[in-house]
């Protein structure tokens, strides 16, 4: 096993091997709408109340996690590294994070995601996919997933988190109690809408459940390759993935949004 993708740590007296988590964070899309409204700046480092978007991202773990003790990845754009030194930026705000630069626009995000293979994806890995948009916390969820890492033996294979909601622009999750049934992209088959923060306990989850979505679908069926749909395919092979509701949920991916966000009392 690599040393670099686990971590020990001493639980009442006894050192217990930890699993690495390792965050991704697929930065490569346009960011039309702030584009739009006039703002150049590559969308990762448009600053809410003076913080970097995936800064405030980030900080979703902080109550289970120090971002010292996580691996993360940031794909990004080339011509907005080129342009606009994007990594530059984010080097400055997380100088340990690995940054992959992609020539082109992708086919959506698992193919974003897989462009960290097989350079930074490490076979021992719990791999946390996250949207730089978006400010969550859940404390439940992130204990969960430090539990996951100290547990060899887990049948867990994925987590969600969710709000509620009936909009179609989300995708959704059914379920049973806690236990997730199917899910569904921009598509209300429940009112749990899906959080931008995918879990899967192994890389071997992510990259089965990747395959088979590549493999078995055209553009033309599901119009791009969604992180949401990967769980269907751990639920037909037998794997149990689980859903938490979202304590407090923030979103700042529009001009809209950042404006409400910022005004909002509980921000500094």
């Amino acid at each position: 096993k690599s040393t670099f993708s686990e971590c020990t740590k001493t639980i009442f007296g006894v050192q217990v091997t930890m699993r690495k988590l390792h965050i991704i964070m697929p930065m490569a899309g346009e960011g039309s709408r702030f584009k739009q409204a006039g703002i150049d700046t590559p969308k990762p480092l448009i600053k809410a109340n003076g913080v970097p978007f995936f800064v405030r991202a980030l900080s979703s773990i902080k109550d289970s996690f120090d971002l010292s003790e996580v691996k993360v990845t940031c794909i990004i754009q080339e011509k907005h590294d080129t342009y606009h030194t994007l990594s530059n930026g984010i080097i400055h705000e997380l100088p340990f994070a690995n940054i992959i630069t992609l020539p082109k626009l992708t086919r959506g995000a698992v193919e974003t995601c897989l462009s960290a293979l097989p350079f930074l994806i490490e076979d021992n890995d719990a791999i946390l996919i996250m949207d730089c948009d978006l400010e969550w916390h859940c404390y439940n969820y992130t204990k969960s997933i430090k539990r996951l890492l100290e547990d060899d033996c887990s049948t867990i294979s994925g987590m969600l988190l969710s709000f509620n909601s009936d909009n179609p622009r989300y995708s959704y999750a059914l379920t049973d109690g806690n236990i997730v049934k199917e899910t569904a992209e921009k598509k209300v088959i429940s009112n749990n809408a899906l959080v931008g923060a995918y879990f899967f306990n192994t890389t071997e989850d992510f990259l089965f459940a990747a395959d088979k979505l590549m493999s078995e679908n055209k553009l033309s069926d599901v119009k791009e390759y969604y992180v949401s749909l990967l769980y269907n395919y751990l639920i037909k092979d037998g794997r149990t993935v689980i859903i938490h509701k979202v304590d407090s949920l923030y979103s700042f991916g529009t001009p809209e949004e950042l404006y409400e966000y910022e005004h909002k009392s509980i921000h500094n």
